[in-house]
């Protein structure tokens, strides 16, 4: 369980990251980054959602609080990140 729980909260904040960057890239209208980032956001939402989604169905209600935790620093990240960005 406890890898579980590692790999959700890993994925989603990967997959929170990036989409905070895409939006971004999205505004920028830099397209083909957009599309790429898009493409890997999906991969990584699909994995970690169906993690979440069978270890929830099984009583491991934990798996939700890593979901939740990679979320939130994900988004952090991805703002620092751009704001990194910005002032190059």
């Amino acid at each position: 369980m406890l890898l579980t729980f590692l790999l959700v909260t890993l994925f989603e904040l990967i997959y929170m990251s990036l989409k905070t960057i895409n939006i971004n890239r999205i505004v920028q209208n830099k397209a083909l980054e957009a599309a790429l980032i898009s493409g890997f956001m999906t991969i990584l939402w699909l994995i970690s959602t169906t993690i979440g989604i069978f270890s929830i169905l099984e009583g491991n209600l934990i798996i939700a609080v890593g979901y939740v935790i990679g979320s939130t620093i994900g988004c952090y990240i991805g703002i620092k990140y751009e704001n990194r960005e910005k002032e190059k």
